[in-house]
């Protein structure tokens, strides 16, 4: 694969008439297939893995369904492709995939540099205000 096939947008656009699939397409099903299965586990178990940390629980429920279904496009695209079936198997569907993902990893570590002390120290914060106010008493029957 040279450059100048890489700049043809037939060659991102052309479904099984590609031929038969590359080591390079078994590299991506295994790629999306892992991607898809930790995504899975972080969104199913995020109360498990994150107890009493509600902020990355929140984004795992936020995150969790959005990774899971691009990294299932992506894995049913190169499936698609390994059987060569005309219809969706186009490698800009990869690409789409790839580039999505990455931007959700990207805007994630941008979250946890930027965003999250500052979150969770507001968050520590009411607890512990919210720990110290008196409770209203219930009244006596008589």
């Amino acid at each position: 694969m040279t450059f100048s096939e890489l700049v043809r947008l037939n060659y991102w656009f052309e479904g099984s008439s590609a031929g038969p699939a590359t080591p390079i397409t078994y590299a991506v099903i295994a790629l999306f297939a892992l991607k898809l299965i930790g995504a899975l586990v972080v969104w199913l178990l995020r109360r498990r893995l994150f107890p009493g940390q509600r902020i990355k629980t929140r984004l795992a429920n936020r995150f969790g369904p959005w990774v899971v279904a691009v990294a299932a496009i992506g894995l049913v695209s190169a499936g698609l492709r390994v059987f060569e079936f005309p219809i969706l198997s186009a490698r800009v569907i990869w690409l789409a995939s790839f580039l999505t993902l990455a931007g959700m990893g990207t805007y994630l570590a941008w979250y946890m540099v930027k965003r999250y002390p500052d979150e969770d120290t507001r968050l520590r914060r009411e607890e512990e205000r919210q720990r110290f106010i008196p409770k209203p008493r219930r009244a006596r029957r008589r």
